[in-house]
């Protein structure tokens, strides 16, 4: 004869036992995902302390602390200073390609800006001078002076006839260039050369920044 089992009812205290076990488990689980946060932290502790022991390469201080220097050797920065003596072109290909050599750069790209708004950058044909003439005078033809009928509209004639015509030129060209360079030398083209349009009638010292990125 097969005797069924006796079911007894749950009592208090068997459920305060398993409620206490639940609580053993939980508390089990935490105390492991702590232990395993402290062990990842102090990983994470050595790593940085490796880190900042590493030597950094020269320059790498001055970024940190905000500053740009020449001797920054992957982002070198110079000025160039260019006389002016009324409008034309004004070549500095040799300053620019100069840097770009004394800094010794595999591949980069050279960033040529002024630092106006009366004046701009080109790159253009350096072999005939006939070219630079032309371009002053169709640049003179296309915006003339404030004092001209076809310019009666101008209203900033303030600094002189040159002035507002200057800006427009200046606007109409670009007051920044990026140059490719590879092997240590500006990747110009064989006629290729690097001018400050001035657009203003009077002297002027105009102020050029080139930026070598590595």
């Amino acid at each position: 004869m097969t005797v069924a089992p006796t079911i007894r009812p749950i009592g208090p205290q068997v459920r305060e036992e398993a409620s206490y076990l639940g609580y053993i488990d939980v508390f089990h689980v935490l105390a492991i995902i702590s232990a395993c946060a402290i062990q990842l932290a102090l990983i994470l502790r050595r790593v940085d302390l490796k880190s900042e022991r590493r030597p950094c390469p020269r320059g790498r201080e001055n970024r940190r602390k905000g500053s740009v220097t020449d001797e920054d050797v992957s982002m070198p920065q110079t000025m160039l200073s260019v006389s002016t003596h009324g409008q034309g072109l004004y070549e500095f290909t040799d300053q620019a390609d100069a840097f770009v050599r004394n800094h010794h750069v595999g591949q980069g790209l050279l960033t040529v800006f002024a630092r106006h708004t009366s004046c701009s950058l080109l790159i253009q044909e350096n072999a005939d001078p006939d070219v630079q003439r032309d371009l002053k005078t169709f640049f003179g033809r296309l915006v003339p002076p404030s004092i001209h009928p076809d310019m009666s509209w101008v209203v900033h004639t303030a600094e002189g006839p040159d002035d507002m015509p200057a800006h427009i030129k200046a606007a109409l060209t670009a007051v920044s260039l990026g140059i490719p360079v590879n092997a240590g030398r500006l990747m110009l083209g064989t006629w290729q050369g690097i001018y400050l349009f001035e657009h203003r009638d009077q002297p002027h010292r105009r102020e050029i920044v080139l930026h070598l990125s590595a």
